[in-house]
């Protein structure tokens, strides 16, 4: 499901718990009105076995620091990501600059970390709703 946004035209809003305000929290609450739970989601890149390997010759044998393919991973994807449940269903969103895109996870998640492809989330524990 994508959902269109302007997020500069959002206004901000601040979570209980939270000290900063942030208009991707408007965008995802706009896109799924009848959530019952919005849990926002830290994002890392999973290392392949070689970049895990380079990783850490480049941390014997030079003066690289540790998770140097992570760290050039993380300018690339500034969007942000929320678990959503919505009617007995659980979807992982994406806000990004144009648009909300939401799609529904196959299992649910009953952990605090996950894997799906090449990305590792964490619940953050403070949720939105």
């Amino acid at each position: 499901m994508r959902v269109p946004i302007n997020l500069d035209e959002l206004t901000a809003i601040r979570p209980k718990g939270k000290v900063l305000k942030k208009k991707a929290h408007a965008a995802v609450m706009a896109a799924h009105p009848r959530a019952t739970s919005i849990i926002p989601l830290i994002r890392s890149k999973v290392n392949t076995g070689p970049e895990r390997f380079f990783d850490w010759v480049g941390l014997v044998f030079s003066d690289t620091i540790l998770g140097t393919f992570t760290s050039i991973d993380t300018p690339s994807d500034r969007d942000a990501y929320y678990l959503v449940t919505e009617g007995g269903r659980q979807l992982l969103a994406r806000v990004g600059r144009e648009a909300v895109e939401s799609q529904e996870l196959l299992q649910p998640v009953t952990t605090r970390t996950f894997i799906i492809g090449m990305n590792r989330f964490k619940k953050e524990l403070n949720p939105i709703i």
